[in-house]
């Protein structure tokens, strides 16, 4: 890099290599880069499960997908109020069952039904960006999460997707 020095998160290499390493991607084509695999996974994602109408079915989506809705009035009281500290809309979250990768969208339900479909939704962008993450790592493991968290998501899966 010209003119710029390697600015370390916590100031001094920490023996992480992820943590200490970069990769420079010039972010224009890297923009285009994830975009491209973002159009190829949510192309899949129409086709694998049927999409042809709008505004798309978010409950129904997830059942297919296997995704577990969580709305935040079925939580007991103390999980309620984390939530909603978590987020006033809804979040997303990853765990493991008998050692398969499962998630479940938790959404504020008493929100009117057009902004919960959006929150799932977008939620389920964060499914897909995270399994783009996961994949993309596999074959570039030094890019950092939060390069890709800076790309868009959530509008490609609010409307169809054109070639």
């Amino acid at each position: 890099m010209v003119g710029r020095g390697l600015r370390l998160p916590y100031g001094e290499r920490t023996g992480d290599k992820e943590i200490d390493s970069v990769m420079l991607t010039a972010h224009d084509k890297f923009k285009d880069i994830l975009a491209e695999a973002q159009k190829k996974v949510i192309a899949a994602l129409y086709k694998k499960y049927h999409i042809k109408q709008y505004p798309i079915d978010a409950f129904s989506l997830c059942k297919k997908m296997g995704i577990m809705l969580v709305p935040y009035t079925s939580l007991p009281l103390k999980e309620r109020i984390r939530a909603y500290a978590a987020s006033h809309d809804g979040f997303f979250a990853e765990y493991e069952e008998n050692g398969t990768v499962s998630w479940a969208i938790f959404y504020n339900d008493t929100m009117m039904p057009e902004r919960i479909r959006f929150t799932i939704l977008h939620e389920i962008g964060h499914i897909m960006l995270t399994l783009i993450i996961h994949l993309h790592r596999k074959t570039h493991p030094a890019r950092s999460e939060a390069e890709y968290k800076r790309t868009p998501h959530a509008h490609v899966l609010r409307r169809p997707w054109t070639s």
